[in-house]
């Protein structure tokens, strides 16, 4: 297997070969989304007491839980426009967003400059 620094000099020189490592890549993440369905919708172990009474195991749960979201947090790192959080500003069309631009602080830091050059 190739160094890391190897490949990327690779797709570097070579379009086709970034777009099919880029492509490979989608379909891993793709693999890994569809993997936390099956962590998820797998049961979980049962512990049976001393009295016959079943429960499930709730460090199993708890362990199986974090699998999921470590695999999630992934997903949004490495593809968060298709994996990530929507993230949207707007305005609706009765209240729209107003941009106020106001150079007031900065006017004042220049004059403070200038009173101190004139002393």
């Amino acid at each position: 297997m190739p160094a890391w620094s190897k490949v990327y000099e690779w797709t570097a020189k070579n379009k086709e070969l970034a777009g099919a490592i880029a492509d490979a890549r989608a379909l891993g993440q793709d693999a890994i989304a569809e993997d936390t369905l099956q962590i998820i919708d797998q049961l979980p172990h049962q512990i049976v007491d001393d009295k016959g009474v079943a429960r499930y195991d709730s460090a199993y749960v708890q362990w199986a839980k974090n699998r999921v979201e470590l695999r999630l947090k992934l997903l949004a790192k490495w593809n968060p426009k298709r994996y990530g959080d929507k993230v949207q500003v707007a305005g609706d069309a009765e209240n729209p967003l107003n941009t106020v631009v106001s150079f007031a602080p900065f006017e004042a830091i220049l004059q403070n400059i200038e009173l101190n050059k004139q002393q």
